[in-house]
């Protein structure tokens, strides 16, 4: 059943994301621009693969974290989208999923949006985790395939292939890695996108030891990446009171990073709770009922995942 209240909210959040699909084409295509020299900023393109040891320098992995920034940004928001036209039960309900897929990309409007959700105690089963496995699986899957398809197409471009020193080593040992980044990848995203996963998770201590190890593993490796933008935000929040020599404008520029520095610290750490509190075959969320008392009576939610 669907709530015409949550219509608005819906298509804000949706926007939100295809907004940062758009956002990150245009900066992607900014950056290869620049850094290929298409761009009068700049008399040398950064990207150039002329020689071998172009190929293994910094400039290698400045185009590697291109893909696999745009490729987590494209997928992770059409995670969003897609969980944002489901009924309204399963998108209050996937509310904390929606969060880590958002804030793991940089997120900040999704988040706030949460706010205006219902005060609605939702009980989740461990299917979120399932859903992290299948969403960054297929990221990382998918980034990995492109970084081999992208080394082996610079590599075949270069007028001289002929290896130096250990570079043979480190042109192998890197093919190796993404290959088995993208075998393992493919294969556990496999495993929820054809729904066996999520069984195995429902199952609590009847289901596969396995899958639910491989669901902890991706669940530790984004509650890291959670983590590290945990200490960012808490390190970066005193930093607007120093920038420039308008006091005036360093004070309301200082508020705004202290405030939403707190604000992501506050969000960051109910997601991590909420991941990792485990009830039963259930994990609690906890909602945002201090911050609007305008709300409904809460009431238990039943979702599908």
């Amino acid at each position: 059943m669907n709530n015409n209240g949550l219509k608005g909210v819906k298509m804000m959040v949706r926007i939100a994301a295809g907004f940062g699909i758009i956002m990150m084409l245009f900066v992607l295509i900014f950056y290869v621009n620049l850094l290929t020299g298409g761009s009068s900023w700049t008399n040398d393109g950064l990207l150039r693969f002329e020689t071998m040891d172009d190929l293994f320098s910094y400039r290698l992995a400045i185009i590697l974290l291109l893909i696999w920034s745009t490729v987590n940004t494209l997928i992770c928001n059409t995670a969003v989208i897609m969980y944002s036209m489901k009924d309204d039960a399963t998108f209050i309900a996937n509310k904390w999923t929606l969060a880590v897929l958002s804030i793991s990309i940089g997120g900040m409007f999704t988040p706030f949006i949460l706010i205006k959700l219902p005060n609605t105690p939702t009980s989740a089963t461990k299917n979120a985790r399932g859903t992290i496995v299948k969403v960054f699986g297929l990221s990382w899957a998918v980034s990995s395939i492109i970084s081999i398809a992208t080394i082996g197409g610079i590599y075949g471009s270069l007028s001289d292939q002929t290896f130096v020193g250990n570079q043979m080593n480190i042109f192998i040992t890197l093919m190796t890695v993404f290959g088995v980044l993208a075998l393992v990848n493919a294969l556990s995203s496999s495993l929820f996108f054809l729904d066996y996963g999520n069984k195995q998770l429902a199952a609590g201590e009847k289901g596969n030891g396995f899958v639910k190890a491989i669901a902890v593993v991706y669940t530790s490796i984004i509650t890291v990446n959670l983590a590290l933008q945990f200490l960012s935000s808490l390190f970066s929040m005193f930093s607007g009171f120093n920038r420039g020599n308008n006091a005036f404008a360093n004070f309301f520029n200082g508020m705004f990073q202290l405030t939403r520095s707190l604000f992501m610290m506050f969000l960051i750490f109910q997601v991590i709770k909420g991941l990792w509190v485990d009830r039963g075959n259930q994990m609690k969320f906890d909602t945002y009922s201090k911050w609007n008392n305008n709300q409904q009576k809460p009431k238990q939610v039943n979702a599908n995942y």
